[in-house]
């Protein structure tokens, strides 16, 4: 990754669009589970989910008065978009550490953004393993719309704010304010070290 350059760099989304993007996802779960959110889990997938599920939690909280658990968990290739995976092409997670009993409950995982669906699909192991949940969904901030592609609709995101398709050797970056000190979305190219800039 050292001889990685980007160029066309944009930015997709600022922190208003952000919000106002998380907030819509919210108000979608508030619909679809009208009548079962105190029986909803969020769990975020660090790093930047947990962030993300957290705001949608408050915005629930704010319309409902019912509070959703958030909890953090940490699958060590952190963005679904970088794809590191171990020696076997296999994602690399962290034991789910919670006190409270998935039993039954409705799980809602947040991520960042959604490329091969490694990540979610990592999540929903790790979570198959620490209880057995009524349900597991997906939600994601931005939808790369790949994995249509590789035959993992299982996996799919049920809430999902920005679709923005891309090209080979395109990335999504997203910044949240308590980990990168802002709030914003990014379409980037890499490029190789030795690759003419055009």
């Amino acid at each position: 990754m050292d001889n990685v350059r980007v160029r066309n760099v944009q930015q997709i989304m600022d922190k208003e669009k952000v919000i106002a993007t998380i907030t819509v996802m919210a108000l979608e779960v508030i619909k679809t589970y009208q009548n079962e959110l105190a029986n909803l889990i969020f769990i975020g997938v660090a790093r930047r989910g947990v962030p993300i599920a957290k705001i949608a939690a408050q915005v629930i909280y704010k319309q409902t008065g019912i509070a959703i658990p958030v909890i953090p968990v940490k699958i060590k290739i952190y963005n679904d978009d970088l794809s590191f995976v171990d020696s076997h092409g296999q994602p690399i997670s962290q034991p789910l550490k919670i006190t409270e009993s998935l039993d039954g409950k409705i799980i809602i995982v947040w991520d960042d953004v959604a490329y091969t669906l490694a990540t979610t699909q990592a999540a929903f192991e790790i979570i198959r393993q620490a209880g057995q949940p009524l349900k597991v969904e997906f939600a994601v901030l931005v939808d790369r719309f790949q994995w249509h592609q590789i035959g993992r609709e299982v996996y799919s995101p049920r809430f999902f704010g920005l679709q923005q398709p891309t090209k080979a050797g395109e990335i999504v970056k997203v910044q949240m304010e308590e980990i990168d000190g802002a709030t914003s979305v990014w379409l980037q190219e890499q490029i190789q070290e030795g690759e003419a800039d055009e």
